[in-house]
């Protein structure tokens, strides 16, 4: 058995579905955000996304290699 803990300091964070969709718990506001993506074999992956007022839902593809 393993168990990952997460420390954060703001409420911006989320955990994926068996089929890898996310959503986080509140709405972003429009700007620019950085995210971190973390995969327990595969390590981290830094995206930028911009958020802007006309488009509150954006779909990303994270994809991890070996």
């Amino acid at each position: 058995m393993k168990a990952y803990g997460g420390v954060f300091t703001h409420p911006f964070f989320a955990v994926t579905g068996a089929d890898g969709a996310f959503a986080f718990p509140m709405k972003l506001l429009p700007g620019k955000y950085k995210l971190k993506a973390w995969h327990e074999v595969y390590g981290a992956q830094d995206l930028e996304i911009e958020i802007d007022k006309r488009n509150s839902r954006q779909e990303l593809n994270v994809e991890f290699k070996p």
